[in-house]
């Protein structure tokens, strides 16, 4: 849903651009996403792969610290027992 003049030639130089069609709550999550990816490419000299794993990293924790995400070893995990259709229900931004 994002990307950066750092990976990919055709955005220009110090822009990052989302996708229009996107869910507008995905969009802080993306460009933290995007923005720390370049960040660590540009002034840290990662590869795109290496800054990749920590960008996402960086959204699936601000997804958790919002209360749309979970890990089984943090206290109050709230899918136990659930089924698919019910996390779904429950948990998917829409």
């Amino acid at each position: 849903f994002g990307g950066h003049d750092l990976v990919y030639s055709y955005i220009p130089k110090n822009e990052i651009w989302l996708d229009v069609l996107m869910d507008p709550q995905e969009v802080p999550y993306i460009l933290a996403h995007e923005k720390v990816e370049r960040e660590l490419m540009m002034n840290q000299r990662k590869n795109y792969d290496i800054a990749h794993e920590y960008a996402s990293v960086a959204d699936k924790e601000a997804r958790f610290n919002n209360g749309y995400g979970a890990y089984p070893d943090y206290e109050n995990y709230s899918w136990f027992d659930l089924s698919n259709k019910e996390i779904i229900k429950n948990y998917v931004i829409s």
